[in-house]
């Protein structure tokens, strides 16, 4: 199987961005992606770029249901293309943010060994790439739901995640990727806004205001209704803090 690389032309030519562009819902993204797949499965751009869908439409999907089955369609696909390319960053991307948003949902066990699925895909982008904005923010949120969390959630995570990587959760380090997601991808909002939660959960005023600023002030990461969620968000949190 050739590398990810030497696929780009070939995808292009087997689907058309423009279809994309025109589809209107979530829905119609993703089913393009499953009838390109069905034509041919076997190419690691598709699945990775259908995760990517997958965990876009999740994030506009308001019924649990419905976010579940989203959720690990994501997830699959993210896999699949691991299958394809073991070192393509994307595929290693893309199941460390539907494994991560899954954990979000979920309960119990399963919450916490799909956040430690997110944790380490997310170590092996980072591994891959120290610059992936992606990859930071993943960490970093991860890093804050430990501090969050309940004794008993913490206590099941040190058992399936392992003591070293609990022990080395912290807020410090929560911060840290979270101000490094917001360094490298400054137009995302989605990275500010999480940035000020982190600040607001440690009482930092201030900062938790400019980030929030930050995040509506942010140009968009090119998924404009996710971008305009997070914005909305931001601005009723700056209103609620007197911003």
């Amino acid at each position: 199987m050739p590398p990810s690389s030497a696929l780009g032309q070939d995808v292009r030519v087997r689907q058309s961005p423009l279809q994309v562009e025109r589809a209107q819902t979530p829905s119609e993204r993703t089913a393009l992606f499953e009838l390109w797949i069905e034509g041919d499965s076997a190419l690691y751009d598709l699945r990775w770029q259908a995760a990517r869908e997958y965990s876009r439409a999740f994030e506009l999907e308001t019924d649990e249901t419905q976010r579940r089955r989203i959720g690990y369609r994501a997830r699959e696909h993210a896999r699949a293309a691991i299958t394809l390319d073991s070192v393509g960053i994307e595929g290693h991307y893309r199941l460390a943010v539907a494994s991560g948003q899954l954990a979000d949902i979920e309960e119990g066990r399963t919450r916490v060994r799909l956040a430690k699925e997110s944790w380490d895909e997310a170590g092996w982008v980072l591994q891959a790439d120290s610059l992936h904005a992606g990859a930071h923010y993943i960490r970093g949120r991860i890093n804050a739901g430990v501090q969050r969390v309940s004794p008993f959630v913490r206590f099941l995570a040190r058992i399936i995640l392992g003591a070293d990587a609990i022990a080395g959760t912290s807020w410090e380090a929560a911060i840290h990727h979270l101000e490094r997601a917001a360094e490298l991808e400054p137009e995302t909002p989605m990275h500010h806004f999480e940035l000020a939660q982190a600040y607001r959960d440690r009482k930092r005023p201030d900062a938790t205001r400019r980030a929030l600023e930050a995040a509506v002030a942010a140009a968009g990461s090119g998924n404009p209704a996710v971008d305009e969620g997070y914005r909305r968000r931001a601005r009723a949190l700056l209103a609620e803090t007197g911003g």
